[in-house]
């Protein structure tokens, strides 16, 4: 988790932010909670902006670090979006682009100068466990980017066993095929015979190097 927070930590300016906030019911104004676009999807601003507030509440050189107030809105926020508990027509962002968001944010705060109150955070693990997806069941970039929250939340609650098998399922796609992934001429397939090196290429390839920064000279996963 040190390596993690060390690659997500900014010094966000969130000033902006608190002008579309709602502390009484922990949601931001200028959000509609209930669209479920396949593209572009509203409510994720949501989880950005918690990640902004984490990352300033936790960096010691921000105005708000360790700020009781940014403390209050951050779990009133979270607690929101289990509340409204929103979803998108477009699967990624209910299996990839939110767990993933929750798992960084919850990992920086996990160094916060308060904690995230136990019970809500094991409600949003479960809920990116129940709803985050198999890294198994897919292919390529997709599989490494469901891999990728599989490490946060096994990270977070110590899962040794999930933990074991995102590792084992990350680096998979890192081979030739003539399926979804690597071809044989170094050309990338992704949604059947669709060229993707420009996306889901380099997608893959920033998944499986995130992952192995984070574990080098840990520990050693043979599929």
């Amino acid at each position: 988790m040190q390596r993690i927070r060390k690659d997500f930590s900014r010094n966000p300016n969130i000033e902006a932010t608190f002008k579309q906030y709602d502390a009484q019911k922990g949601a931001f104004t200028d959000i509609d909670y209930s669209r479920d676009d396949l593209t572009n999807w509203p409510p994720l601003k949501h989880l950005d902006r918690l990640q902004q507030w984490a990352a300033a509440y936790t960096n010691s050189k921000n105005k708000h670090y360790g700020e009781d107030a940014l403390y209050e809105n951050i779990v009133k926020a979270l607690q929101h979006w289990q509340n409204v508990n929103p979803n998108c027509r477009n699967w990624w962002y209910n299996q990839i682009a939110e767990p993933q968001l929750l798992g960084i944010t919850l990992i920086l705060l996990r160094s916060g100068k308060k904690q995230v109150p136990q019970e809500l955070e094991t409600v949003i693990l479960n809920r990116m466990r129940e709803e985050g997806g198999d890294p198994a069941k897919w292919t390529g970039a997709n599989r490494t980017d469901i891999c990728l929250h599989w490490v946060y939340r096994s990270c977070l609650e110590r899962n040794e066993k999930d933990l074991s098998t995102a590792m084992q399922l990350v680096f998979d796609p890192v081979r030739y095929t003539t399926e979804e992934g690597f071809q044989h001429d170094n050309s990338y397939f992704q949604h059947s015979v669709q060229l993707y090196i420009g996306g889901y290429g380099d997608e893959v390839l920033k998944g499986v190097t995130q992952v192995a920064m984070y574990a080098l000279g840990r520990h050693q996963y043979r599929g």
